[in-house]
């Protein structure tokens, strides 16, 4: 049995194209939105993206995420985030500013964007960790 060389150099030289377009942000995104079997690209519904604003956004900004592999993730307290937060000059609208970063703390927590991660042993304060 014979193998077709020259079909199968051309066929490679296809899978070759295929594999850049793919790589291509800008194309993989359209490829994902084709509708297998009829070429047509299916129509996304437009959503309009969370618009993240407040004080728990903020605070948000100041809990430390998922970290490298190989890195120590520094989870914080409430004190910590709000000290943070008053050396970069946030401007809170309250008085008692480690409250209101408690309570975006909770807020955000409820969301899913942040866990308690366990307790300091400095103070007994919960460590938090962002779950993004």
């Amino acid at each position: 049995m014979a193998i077709d060389l020259a079909a199968l150099d051309a066929k490679i030289r296809k899978l070759q194209m295929i594999r850049q377009l793919a790589s291509d942000p800008d194309v993989a995104s359209l490829l994902s939105d084709i509708v297998s079997g009829n070429g047509i690209a299916a129509q996304k519904p437009q959503t309009p993206p969370v618009e993240r604003k407040g004080v728990r956004y903020e605070v948000l900004k100041f809990v430390s995420g998922p970290t490298e592999v190989g890195q120590a993730n520094q989870d914080r307290t409430a004190r910590q985030i709000t000290d943070m937060m008053e050396r970069a000059k946030y401007d809170f609208n309250s008085k008692n500013h480690a409250d209101t970063v408690r309570e975006s703390l909770r807020s955000l927590e409820k969301e899913g964007l942040v866990k308690k991660v366990g307790i300091s042993p400095e103070d007994g304060a919960a460590l938090w960790r962002r779950t993004i």
